[in-house]
């Protein structure tokens, strides 16, 4: 696999963990991951409010990786657009993971 513009948006973190860098729109007609430069955008339905987002933030990336959210940290960004999310899962599954969904979207 060639490397993407959007893996920019991964980082090895210490002991197996990857840290995400997102980009998030709240209030969204739907959820979804997308590409962006050096980024991933995540398009979710909540409102940016009472950490509304956050909440669905977590259990979209849940999803996607196929993981229980207690493998799921926000570590930056608790109340901007702009989030770090650590995940329990090696740096190359995770952008397997990604990969996949991103595939699926551009259908």
């Amino acid at each position: 696999m060639s490397e993407a513009v959007w893996q920019r948006a991964l980082r090895e973190g210490a002991g197996g963990k990857t840290l995400i860098h997102l980009r998030v729109t709240p209030r969204s007609s739907t959820s979804a991951l997308e590409a962006g430069e050096g980024f991933l955008r995540v398009r979710l339905t909540a409102p940016p409010v009472e950490g509304k987002a956050n909440k669905l933030l977590l259990e979209f990336l849940s999803q996607v990786f196929g993981i229980p959210m207690r493998r799921l940290q926000l570590v930056k960004g608790i109340k901007g657009r702009e989030k770090v999310v650590l995940v329990d899962m090696p740096l190359p599954l995770v952008a397997e993971k990604i990969e996949r969904v991103l595939s699926r979207e551009e259908r």
